[in-house]
């Protein structure tokens, strides 16, 4: 019996199992849960009014629930982390995540508290992303940690794309029901002045104020009645705020973007945040 080949064999055979480990280490995306019905997901953090999820790849969304059961799918908001780029012509250019960049010390968790995840965009620039849960709200924020390659000022940003909440209405509603039903949804905000303006769901945005362009908010209250009695609630922290952007001419309910930015210059540590909660 060859024993001398068996051998070889084996330490082929690790030394292959080794490169492999090495190689998908290497690729990997963050962890999962371990949990059969959450495998693919690093944070999955439910309360009576929401779910908030993060899958393995960074995708992160927010969806609310119903009076039995979470709403429909449809109704879920989309919340992207993003390190945009200025050009010199003004241009702003929002760079690519690599999903095998990112990291995290933390380990997968239903109950997020202080959690750091870090990666990296085109660019090789390098960003840090926060995660907690207080009180019942999700707790965001994050900053450019290191520009890389990059020449052109950047920042961290956090866009929330909040759907069409009558995704059916065009083709299981009437009309005329559906409209008075639309005018009694509300969307609130509250300028960074401390003053604030109200609209209904069947109101294009241009209606909060008199200027051709919204001016930034630190507040969004949004009351649907497909919402089920939930309101869903989004805040800036001081020294940070939020812009509301909309195609022209749809109205509120249609669906619309909030995207949030820390101000640099008054948050150089990146410490403001930004707080979403449902009551």
């Amino acid at each position: 019996m060859n024993l001398n080949c068996g051998c070889r064999k084996v330490v082929l055979l690790v030394a292959g199992l080794a490169s492999l480990g090495s190689f998908l280490q290497a690729h990997a995306d963050l962890p999962t849960l371990e949990k059969k019905e959450l495998l693919g997901y690093f944070i999955r953090f439910e309360n009576r009014n929401f779910r908030y999820d993060v899958n393995t790849k960074g995708e992160t969304s927010l969806l609310l629930a119903g009076k039995k059961d979470y709403l429909d799918q449809r109704l879920k908001v989309n919340i992207n982390f993003r390190v945009e780029e200025t050009e010199p012509n003004g241009q702003i250019v929002v760079k690519n995540i690599d999903p095998s960049s990112l990291t995290s010390e933390q380990s997968p968790t239903e109950k997020p508290e202080n959690v750091v995840i870090k990666g990296k965009v085109t660019g090789d620039a390098t960003f840090e992303v926060y995660m907690t849960e207080a009180r019942g709200a999700i707790i965001l924020g994050g900053k450019v940690t290191n520009p890389g390659t990059l020449k052109n000022p950047l920042r961290f940003s956090i866009k929330a794309k909040i759907p069409n909440a009558y995704p059916n209405s065009q083709t299981t509603e009437d009309l005329g029901k559906f409209e008075a039903l639309v005018k009694k949804d509300r969307v609130q905000v509250l300028w960074m002045d401390g003053k604030n303006a109200k609209i209904t769901g069947v109101d294009p945005f241009s209606a909060l104020t008199k200027e051709a362009a919204v001016p930034p908010i630190s507040a969004a209250y949004m009351d649907f009645s497909s919402y089920e009695g939930n309101k869903l609630v989004i805040t800036a922290d001081p020294n940070s705020s939020m812009m509301i952007s909309s195609p022209t001419g749809k109205s509120a309910y249609q669906g619309f973007e909030l995207t949030w930015y820390s101000d640099a210059a008054k948050d150089p540590e990146g410490k403001a945040r930004l707080n979403f909660s449902v009551k």
